[in-house]
């Protein structure tokens, strides 16, 4: 795939991919992608595969991302700092997974996000620090274990 050099879009919903190819990161006209070794995307989108960890190698590859979707796929566990270096995430979707933990260390980075879906996992808790989203304005919590 790293050949096609003018793929502007590549999108792979409803997939079962566990892993991504490297060679994704060549494609530099991309502006929405699956992966984003890129710097300059706006848009990933990992809805509905079979992730179960958050597809990270260098954190700076998610840099300027506006919005991420990782909904519907096996994620456990959420760790904020696997965004860290992002600043300007507004949206993101962790929406039907089965994530049970939620380390937010790190989460006061993520000051331009407005939206966070984490409806529809197996949350028994929400950290204190959520208090640091000063942006936010959507949490949905809608089908957890919230006590």
């Amino acid at each position: 795939i790293g050949n096609c050099k003018l793929l502007s879009r590549f999108l792979v919903d409803y997939n079962q991919i566990d892993e991504l190819p490297k060679s994704i990161g060549q494609l530099s006209e991309l502006t929405e992608n699956l992966l984003c070794h890129l710097k300059d995307s706006v848009s990933v989108v990992l809805s509905r595969n079979d992730f179960n960890s958050f597809p990270i190698g260098d954190k700076t590859q998610y840099k300027n991302v506006k919005h991420f979707r990782l909904d519907y796929n096996r994620l456990e566990i959420f760790e904020a700092v696997q965004l860290s270096e992002n600043t300007q995430l507004t949206t993101l979707n962790l929406c039907n997974n089965n994530i049970i933990t939620l380390d937010f260390t790190g989460i006061e980075t993520l000051k331009h996000l407005v939206e966070l879906d984490l409806s529809y996992n197996q949350i028994g808790h929400l950290p204190d620090s959520i208090g640091e989203l000063v942006s936010l304005e959507i949490l949905d919590l809608t089908r957890n274990r919230l006590e």
